[in-house]
């Protein structure tokens, strides 16, 4: 996803740079806040098998499904203006509940461990959103009208009078 997220953010860039920035503050951000999570509850991998994948650090929150997730939402917030918003909700959704799944099916974590990575980092690329605003980017502009307000008026009471 470190390749995926690069090359996203330098294509990002060259459209509007902002939109680079918010991708790489909502992924560095979840990266920060999953680090702080890990050590606050450190809680051990599951036991119920040996894993195929055994992961040295704690289980909870999931890492992987915390960056999925927040690169899902962060491309889906900057969509949103667009036709796009519909297929890349739906393709993403589909991509982060298969790594979900998988990550609690080779052994790794617990199902709560991917939920809860899942929710967090949504509810930080939302939130950062609101805060700097950038589902309004990609917006398009409203119509301008050629006329000044006062001329539209003049116009039609002259049609009206004849």
């Amino acid at each position: 996803m470190v390749p995926l997220t690069g090359l996203l953010s330098v294509m990002l860039y060259r459209i509007r740079p902002r939109l680079a920035y918010f991708l790489l503050l909502a992924l560095g951000g979840t990266v920060a806040i999953n680090t702080v999570l890990k050590q606050f509850f450190d809680r051990p991998r599951p036991a119920f098998w040996t894993p195929f994948l055994p992961e040295p650090d704690f289980s909870f929150p999931s890492g992987h499904a915390m960056f999925a997730s927040a690169l899902v939402s962060a491309v889906v917030v900057i969509l949103w203006s667009t036709r796009w918003r519909l297929p890349a909700l739906v393709c993403g959704a589909l991509y982060v509940l298969a790594m979900m799944w998988s990550w609690v099916y080779i052994g790794v974590h617990y199902p709560t461990d991917v939920t809860a990575g899942a929710l967090v980092s949504v509810a930080w690329v939302v939130g950062l959103n609101y805060v700097l605003h950038v589902h309004r980017i990609l917006r398009p502009a409203p119509a301008a009208s050629a006329e000044r307000p006062g001329e539209e008026r003049g116009r039609q009471e002259t049609s009206s009078a004849q």
